[in-house]
Parts: C-alpha cells; sequence; structure tokens
C-alpha cells in the first residue's frame, strides 16, 4: 500500500493520497501519524484520495487500542 500526507493550510487540512490494500502495518503506521498531526491543533480536516484501491486484509484495522 502506498500512503501520502500532504499537509495544507499550515496543516490544518491534511490530503491523504492512498493506494492498494492496507495492511496491519500499514495501518500501525497511519495512525500514529494522523495522531501526530492532529496534536498541533486538536482537530484537523482530510482530504482522502483514493486511487486503485483495494480495500483492507482481514484484521488489518483490529486490535487497536485508544491512547
Amino acid at each position: 500500500m502506498s500512503v501520502e500526507f500532504n499537509p495544507l493550510n499550515e496543516g490544518r487540512i491534511v490530503e491523504i493520497k492512498i493506494s492498494g490494500k492496507l495492511v496491519k502495518a500499514d495501518y500501525e503506521r497511519f495512525v500514529p501519524e494522523i495522531e501526530r498531526l492532529i496534536c498541533p491543533f486538536g482537530k484537523i480536516r482530510l482530504i482522502v484520495e483514493m486511487h486503485d484501491f483495494h480495500g483492507w486484509a482481514a484484521g488489518a484495522l483490529g486490535d487497536r487500542k485508544s491512547t
């Protein structure tokens, strides 16, 4: 899977480009990055572009505990 983060408007908007299929390792990298981008503002807006996106593998979204 390919994930690209592009902060806009001083980081208050983040453009995310996703392609391929999400697996557990991708999700484990993706979530902390989004949390890091949210931290300075409390909330952000996301623009998500999915090109040739094939969903996620079984178990990719499981076992994630909120911090």
